[in-house]
């Protein structure tokens, strides 16, 4: 996954969010799914943040992530 982000690349969501736990590509977190009402698509979720107690989930149409609260 690539975004521009304050003029700056971003290869890889875990970038943005250092002390997130990656969801495992086998996990049941990876199969999660939740709505980008911006952009009218699903959204995977690619990991939690044990710190803020919330999900992280990637919008792919958009380029950009999304957190929600477990």
């Amino acid at each position: 996954m690539t975004t521009a982000l304050r003029h700056e690349i971003v290869t890889d969501v875990s970038e943005l969010f250092p002390d997130m736990v990656p969801a495992r590509a086998d996990g049941i977190l990876a199969r999660v799914r939740r709505p980008c009402t911006e952009h009218a698509c699903e959204c995977g979720c690619v990991g939690h943040l044990e710190d803020e107690g919330c999900l992280v989930f990637w919008c792919s149409a958009g380029g950009h992530p999304l957190t929600f609260r477990s």
